[in-house]
């Protein structure tokens, strides 16, 4: 506890620190946002954006409990590695770039338990969509015409 402590004698508690950060953020989504929109590159595809999700884990297993921030953690499945856990979702909603990794355009966190549709569709109202579309791993969005397309063994199949 009195690591280095005659250097920093005015250092807050770690709780005080903690709830210092906290309130900032919101500060933090502005600038994240701030920093997207000023250092996107020009090759990004406005009109075709991608929408992937990973799992924050923050206590792996069926049942466990999470002890770190359970106000916003929850119990949720990652099929991809068959794992059950207890943690967030991160959401990245990214512009496509031809022949290089998608650059981001929004990063949601979310409950464990909430899936890339339902936060897709909470989150994407903020800005016009005429004729933009959406990929993710489960279908295709038309903003235009405002159809949900769904991939199925490559074919491509229209449900209004």
């Amino acid at each position: 506890q009195e690591y280095l402590f005659s250097w920093f004698p005015a250092l807050p508690s770690y709780q005080t620190f903690n709830h210092r950060l906290n309130l900032l953020s919101e500060a933090f989504t502005a600038l994240s946002q701030r920093l997207i929109d000023s250092f996107k590159p020009e090759d990004c595809d406005l009109m075709v954006s991608l929408l992937d999700s990973m799992p924050v884990i923050t206590s792996a297993g069926r049942n466990r409990t999470g002890k770190v921030a359970p106000e916003i953690t929850a119990k949720g499945y990652c099929s991809t590695k068959n794992q059950y856990y207890y943690g967030l979702k991160l959401h990245a909603l990214a512009f496509k770039r031809k022949g290089t990794i998608p650059f981001p355009e929004s990063i949601v966190l979310s409950h464990a338990s909430e899936n890339d549709l339902s936060v897709f569709k909470e989150n994407k109202y903020s800005k016009s969509d005429e004729g933009q579309v959406y990929h993710w791993s489960s279908g295709t969005y038309d903003g235009k015409n405002g159809h949900r397309i769904h991939l199925s063994n490559f074919l491509i199949t229209d449900s209004h």
